[in-house]
């Protein structure tokens, strides 16, 4: 299974909320899930977000660059708002090498 995801940004309480939604659906397909599963996109959400962290407890999901540092995938025009918003997740299979292009 493939899912690739565009969360909206996290601008108001409505953005937060569909955004929870949306990651509880997928949530619910992956959680019992025996086959591969594979969950991309951009979350708009940092390794150490509640809503990040809540998505990868409902489902079992790990990050495909887990153990490679912090891993900036927003080039914001001030270095200081560069973040890690953009996740490749996995369950069941075995992740090969991972990393962050220019």
């Amino acid at each position: 299974h493939f899912a690739l995801l565009h969360a909206l940004p996290p601008a108001s309480n409505v953005a937060l909320y569909n955004n929870r939604m949306l990651l509880r659906r997928i949530s619910t397909k992956v959680r019992f899930a025996e086959e591969p599963v594979i969950v991309a996109g951009d979350f708009n959400a940092t390794i150490f977000s509640d809503f990040y962290t809540s998505f990868l407890d409902w489902t079992g999901l790990t990050n495909a660059l887990n153990g490679e540092g912090y891993n900036r995938t927003w080039n914001a025009y001030y270095p200081f708002l560069r973040l890690d918003i953009d996740h490749t997740l996995y369950k069941n299979l075995i992740a090969g090498q991972s990393e962050v292009l220019p």
